[in-house]
């Protein structure tokens, strides 16, 4: 289900700006590979500048969308074996930045 959704609009105080190239707004949470395994990721909220590049990604319209909707993300996370120190270490980045008029 990850990242197969049209963007609408999205809800949030602030859309922070993409921790890729920190031009664009974010609209989609992504895992970067650290190791080749692929079981070690640097989640990152990002634009449309790494789409091309990750099959893996939520768009925040598909995990912000309704309760049932982010239960159904975090589950398929959960079914692939994701990093999940480093995920929320990037709620917890992608929460200070929605609240930070400065973003």
């Amino acid at each position: 289900m990850a990242g197969q959704r049209k963007l609408k609009s999205v809800s949030l105080p602030v859309i922070p700006l993409c921790e890729v190239c920190k031009i664009e707004p974010a609209d989609c949470f992504t895992p970067f590979a650290l190791t080749q395994d692929e079981k070690k990721t640097d989640w990152k909220f990002c634009c449309g500048c790494n789409h091309d590049d990750y099959h893996v990604f939520i768009l925040f319209d598909c995990f912000f969308d309704n309760p049932a909707t982010t239960v159904e993300e975090l589950a398929e996370l959960h079914k692939g074996g994701n990093d999940w120190e480093n995920f929320m270490a990037m709620m917890v980045r992608f929460q200070e930045a929605t609240q930070n008029s400065d973003a």
